[in-house]
Order: structure tokens, then sequence, then C-alpha cells
């Protein structure tokens, strides 16, 4: 009974990644088109996809070849997430800097920031909603930017107490949190100039190389302009990696589904077709516009995307309800299916669930922390002291909400902008704060 339920849900994920696929690939053809691949990397990587896929649509499923370029794209996007983490140190940095070079931004306003009003202002934001993820997201948010003045006894207290949420939970889940935290805190940094990262590894030794104490005008206005560049090169690969580990996830997920699905002749065909002109203007490498022809099959596909999905959530069977079938090749196409479709397009699908997980008990929490914190206070003893209070900032604001009441919130907001006797950096915080709120009450 159970193996017609999978099947059942099983096709209902070869229909809809068909045709995601379908959509996905002529969208990718446009962009690449448009833009060209925004690294070397990508175009490396695409060139293999093309290959795989033209192999499938001729009847192969080369699971190998698929596997192994999914990990690629995986460690592709890390490097991308790692430079993004250190260059958003910087912009910590440079924003808190800017009026010092840029007066004109407080329009002719030159009054001594006022905390107890800001910090008003801050209070009336966070509890401006009822739901309490907003309000906890909102928290976050305000932390990210508000000025750091912690010694580091203080600061890793703060983090073994929000660590603490996770003590009787999954080792798994403990983890995760703790790569992140080393990615805020350097301990991932690029060292090299890895192929197709030669001019972010530039940048980012310029902006390590500054003295942010004696900048000069001419300097802040080089920097602020080479993380600019930055930035939008890490939103345009981040952007293509993110379609193109889509259209990898959809392509495992027909070669996991394809051979116990049932699928209307005609409609497949039309799909292949499809697929397969995309694909050969891709190895074509003529780079021109997709043809009138193609383009009118897309009308074969609409609502069939949304109709789909929902007989796949309809259908619905989680894995994790089927004990004892772990050894069912069924359950093994099911519960990667499940991680390929679950929104998180780079999720590793190595392993099975453990019967009973490793869980999170005191002493595992000490020597997590432990080990984390020599960590990163050996990366903490190259950088200045401006990017160590960038760090902290970014760290307090990913981990989960510390705070055990709203007032608690309020004293620690209040004690941030009173300990900060920078006023260029307390009225850069003022703006910054105001700016986002205004823009999310929009």
């Amino acid at each position: 009974m159970e193996g017609k339920r999978i099947k059942k849900q099983l096709s209902a994920a070869c229909h809809y990644a068909y045709v995601r696929l379908a959509l996905n690939y002529y969208t990718y053809y446009e962009t690449i088109f448009e833009e060209g691949f925004a690294g070397q990397r990508l175009e490396e990587l695409s060139g293999r996809f093309h290959g795989i896929l033209k192999g499938f649509l001729d009847g192969k499923r080369d699971m190998e070849s698929l596997d192994a370029l999914r990990e690629e794209a995986i460690r592709e996007m890390e490097r991308t997430t790692a430079y993004t983490d250190s260059f958003q140190a910087y912009e910590y940095v440079l924003n808190r800097l800017e009026l010092r070079f840029s007066p004109q931004l407080l329009d002719g306003r030159d009054e001594v920031v006022d905390s107890e009003a800001l910090t008003a202002d801050i209070m009336n934001y966070i509890t401006g909603t009822k739901d309490v993820a907003v309000m906890n997201e909102r928290i976050r948010t305000v932390l990210s930017q508000l000025p750091v003045r912690l010694t580091k006894q203080k600061f890793f207290s703060m983090v073994e107490e929000a660590l603490r949420v996770y003590k009787g939970g999954p080792a798994e889940g403990l983890k995760d949190m703790l790569y992140i935290l080393g990615a805020q805190a350097f301990l991932y940094e690029p060292k090299t100039a890895e192929p197709g990262y030669e001019g972010l590894h530039e940048i980012l030794g310029q902006l390590k190389g500054a003295d942010y104490r004696s900048l000069t005008a001419e300097a802040y206005r080089s920097l602020a302009g080479r993380l600019e560049e930055a930035g939008h090169t890490l939103l345009d690969i981040s952007g293509d990696m993110q379609l193109f580990a889509e259209l990898v996830n959809d392509l495992y997920v027909l070669c996991l589904t394809r051979d116990t699905s049932m699928m209307d002749v005609s409609e497949e065909r039309e799909i292949k077709g499809l697929l397969s002109d995309i694909q050969a203007l891709f190895t074509a490498g003529d780079k021109r516009p997709i043809p009138e022809e193609v383009t009118e099959k897309l009308t074969f596909l609409e609502g069939k995307q949304e109709a789909y999905y929902e007989q796949w959530m309809r259908s619905s069977v989680s894995s994790d309800t089927l004990e004892g079938q772990q050894d069912d090749p069924l359950f093994e196409a099911l519960r990667k299916t499940e991680l390929l479709m679950s929104g998180s397009s780079f999720m590793s699908l190595d392993g099975h669930r453990e019967a009973e997980e490793e869980v999170v008990d005191e002493a595992l929490l000490d020597r997590e922390e432990k080990e984390l914190f020599e960590h990163i206070t050996e990366a903490w003893r190259e950088q200045p002291r401006v990017l160590v209070r960038a760090s902290m900032a970014s760290i307090l604001s990913s981990l989960p909400v510390f705070f055990t009441s709203l007032d608690e919130t309020q004293s620690y907001i209040r004690n941030s902008l009173e300990s900060c006797s920078d006023e260029f950096e307390r009225k850069a915080f003022d703006r910054l704060i105001h700016e986002i709120m205004s823009m999310e009450m929009m």
C-alpha cells in the first residue's frame, strides 16, 4: 500500500520537475543571452549540464556525473557565500565612515543623536507587529546594524547563552549554526584567488589592506566604489548559480522518478522538444535569440507547474513516517526527492537519517563552543578593531534571539548607543536604521 502511495507522489514530482525544468531552462538561456555568464566556473558547469541533459533526453541516466556536477555547484555557492560574508563586514565598516566624507547626507542636521529617542523609535518598530517571528527578525535586523562595544568575554557569553536553545535538539542543527557563525568570523575567508574569482579576490585584498583609522576621503570613495562593484558581481553570480542549481535539481528529480512514473506520451514529447531546442541553442554557441517557434511551445505548459505542485502536496507521504523501509529503492528516491524539492537548492543528499540522531547535551555544547571560540579568537588577531566589531554585529544578528524580554532588548539597544562615543557612527546608525524601518513600513 505504501509503495503505491510513494509511486503516486514520485509521479507528481516527476511531472512538476519536467515542466519546471523546461521553463527554467528557457529562462536560463535568456539570462545568459542577455547578460552572459556571471563567472567562468558557471560557464564550465553549464557545459557539463547540457551534456547530461542531452543524455537524459536520449534515454540515459548518468547519476554519477549528475551527482558530481551538483556537488561542484554546491562548492561554487560556498565560495560565493564566503566572499559575500567577507564583503558584508567591510560594508558595515564603510557605512559607519560614510558621514565623515559625505556630510551632505545629514541634510544640514548636525544635532547629537538622542539615544533615548532613537531607542524608543526602534522599540516601536520591533513591537509594531504581533507576529513573534517578524518581531524576532526585526530584532536581528537592528543587531546587524547596531554599534558594538563589547569585550570578547562579554560577546562570547552572549553567544553561549543564545546557543543553549540547541541543547536537547539534533546535533545537525547546532553544527549548521556553528558553520554560519564561523563564516561571519572570517574562518572561511578566501585565502587565495581561485580560478574565476580573481577580480573579487583583488577587491578583497584592497579592503583588507586599508588603514581605516586614517582613511582619506579619496581612499574612502575608492574603497566604496570597489565594494559596490564586488556587490554587483556577487549578486549576478549568486542569482545565476541559484537558477543553475534549480536546473540540476529538477533533472536529478527526473532521473530518480521517471522510470516509476506514468506520463502522457504527447505531453512528454512536447516538453522534450522544448528542452532539446534550448539545449541545441546552448551547444551551438552562436548566442542568437530564441526563435519564435520555440517560444510558442511555452503556451503548452501554462498552468501545469502549479497543478503538478498541488498534486505533489496532496499526495505527500513524508519519508519520516515510513519506518523500516530505508532499504527500499522507492524510499531512497522519495527521501532525495523531498530534499531536492525542499526549496533549499544546495542541500546535501548524502546519507540516510539515523534512527536515533545525535542529541546536543551539555558536554557536546561546551566542546563545540570552546572550539569555535578558540578559532574565532585566532582569526580576530589578524583583524583591526573595526572589523572585529563588524563580525560581532553579524554574528549576533544570526543567532536565535537571546533576549528574555522586551525590556532586556530595549536595555541592550540603549546601552549599545550610549557606549558608542563616535558621534559619526551613531549618526550613521541613526540614518541606516531609519531607512530600513521606513522601507519596511512602506
